[in-house]
This record gives structure tokens, sequence and C-alpha cells, in this order.
């Protein structure tokens, strides 16, 4: 991470990479049903990092909603275009977006931390990659890092666990 230190990054931390690298778009698979549902206003690439507003998304066993602008709620949405069965239903707050070990956008928090969670995009064959995060933010951020640099070119995203909700 250039001119940040990580081990002064707290959930209150908000940083921009002067000079980021541009991003493919990443497609990752849909939870929602039709795939491109509206579930909440202000919609942001999941991946981005253009926007400043911090953004949530949702997440089943199934893919990922689209992420959207925080403070806007999403009045019903999830329940009409996110299908229950089986599975669990978790809300995210995006934290990071690092590529190649570099920290490309932090956000600062909005929502109160259960967890974090690293999401990787499918790549070279591979599915889509959810994997649980140290607390607090700074470490998982830190692994989120070095996660990145064994990924050329693959953006993992940095997720904040707001809640989970049996899906059935």
């Amino acid at each position: 991470m250039t001119a940040m230190d990580l081990r002064e990054v707290t959930d209150s931390t908000s940083w921009r990479d002067p000079a980021p690298p541009r991003l493919p778009a990443v497609d990752v698979p849909s939870c929602t049903h039709p795939p491109d549902a509206e579930i909440g206003a202000g919609r942001v690439d999941l991946f981005g990092i253009d926007h400043d507003d911090v953004a949530r998304f949702h997440r089943t066993s199934r893919g990922l909603t689209h992420a959207y602008t925080a403070g806007r709620p999403h009045d019903g949405a999830v329940l009409r275009h996110v299908p229950m069965g089986y599975t669990q239903l978790y809300d995210h707050e995006k934290v990071a977006v690092v590529v190649d070990g570099r920290v490309l956008r932090l956000w600062a928090a909005r929502g109160t931390v259960q967890a974090f969670d690293l999401v990787v995009p499918p790549s070279s064959g591979q599915d889509l990659l959810v994997l649980g995060a140290s607390h607090p933010v700074r470490y998982a951020v830190g692994e989120a890092c070095n996660l990145s640099a064994r990924l050329p070119g693959v953006p993992v995203l940095v997720a904040r666990r707001l809640a989970e909700h049996g899906w059935h």
C-alpha cells in the first residue's frame, strides 16, 4: 500500500490510491432473479473503486447481488429478487478493493462489524471464492493484500459482514 501504513487502518479510515490501475470489468455469479434485478438505489460496480459512498451487497450460496450505495434501503427488493431455499443470506458492506498486493480503495465503516470476508471473483476456470478474514479491519485488509499478491491481476474485495439470515 503506498502512502499508508496498514497498521494505521481503522474502521474510520477512508483512502484512495492516487494513481490506481484501470481494473477490467469483473463478472460474478448473481443470486438474484432476474440476474440484473435492482436490489438497492445507487447501483455501483461490486469491484469498482470510483464511488465515494460505502456500498452494500448481499450474498448467498448461489452468488452475489450488485452493490448499491449505503444509506438507501433496499425496501424489500431482496425478498422479491433473491430466491429462498436452503441457503444463508449475508448482508455485506464494501471495505476495500485490493489488486496485486496493493490497496486501491478503502471506505470508512458505516455498519457494525460481525466479521470480515474476502471475495475473489471467478478466474481461470475457478468458481467465486469467499474466505473468512481476521478482525480488526487492518488484519482483513492485510490478508487481502497477501492473497492478491499471489493472484496477479485478480482483484480481492474486503467485505464487512453485517448480518446473516437463514434464507429458507
